[in-house]
């Protein structure tokens, strides 16, 4: 289990979630081009395991792929880590490939393209993963251990509320570890997620969310705590950043507390008639 988060320089702790998410992505080519289609493309999604800080697939060919983040590494199997420091995604694909190809799985289905576009940030277009970010490393794969934490604590409230919510998962598009529970509310259906993403378009930082669809008004909602606020830009959700989380003494009581607040709040608000 990784020690509680800490502060680094924002702009390397983007820098190392850039190389990460991208990093991920041979994670999720490996899923698609090995495992059973599904119609979410949820073969992609990765989980999280703290003790070797690494984000991991369902098994391909009995084995566990995964991506180490501090150090950023690729692994399969027991076959020795694979470092990605100075390797372009050429390089990568030529180690990768030759590791797969070893398990006789065709290494020329890594390159079909994803169903998704991926941001453009420079470092997709030719960067090389690595670089003087070890500190950054680290506190990225501090946040997804604390983060992971936290969401399985989501999950058993939701599962308290009477809701069936999954064990989280990373998506590896959005790269968010998140659970989502489902109800019926008259005729439509109502989701309610909660999630950790290291950030986003949205947010320059690491965050927690709290969402719920469909959109509802956010007016007369609850206050979320000294590290929660509501959101109704771009998507509706109960929002926790980092720089207001490290701000607290207690920052896994905070955010507890936050998702608690929020997802009962989220629930409660989309339970309630439309007028």
């Amino acid at each position: 289990m990784s020690p509680d988060p800490v502060a680094v320089d924002p702009a390397r702790l983007r820098e190392a979630r850039v190389q990460a998410h991208c990093a991920a992505q041979w994670l999720a080519r490996a899923a698609r081009s090995y495992l059973p289609a599904r119609d979410d493309d949820g073969q992609t999604n990765l989980g999280w395991d703290g003790a070797t800080r690494a984000l991991t697939t369902h098994p391909i060919a009995n084995r566990r792929f995964a991506l180490t983040i501090a150090p950023l590494a690729l692994t399969v199997g027991r076959v020795a880590p694979m470092a990605l420091q100075g390797l372009d995604d050429a390089g990568v694909r030529e180690r990768f490939g030759r590791v797969v190809a070893a398990l006789g799985l065709d290494a020329s289905r890594l390159d079909a393209p994803p169903p998704y576009e991926m941001a453009d940030d420079g470092f997709a277009s030719g960067g090389r993963y690595g670089g003087d970010l070890d500190d950054a490393f680290d506190a990225l794969a501090r946040w997804f251990d604390f983060g992971a934490r936290r969401i399985e604590g989501a999950r058993a409230a939701l599962i308290g509320h009477g809701l069936d919510a999954p064990a989280p998962r990373c998506w590896p598009h959005h790269f968010d570890l998140a659970t989502q529970a489902s109800f019926a509310v008259g005729t439509e259906t109502a989701y309610v997620g909660a999630g950790f993403t290291p950030g986003d378009h949205y947010y320059d930082e690491p965050y927690f969310y709290v969402s719920l669809y469909p959109a509802r008004s956010i007016v007369g909602l609850p206050d979320l705590g000294p590290v929660g606020h509501w959101r109704d830009e771009g998507f509706t959700a109960a929002v926790a950043t980092v720089s207001t989380i490290l701000a607290t003494g207690d920052k896994a009581s905070a955010v507890d507390g936050f998702l608690a607040r929020a997802t009962a709040a989220a629930i409660e608000r989309l339970r309630r008639p439309v007028r």
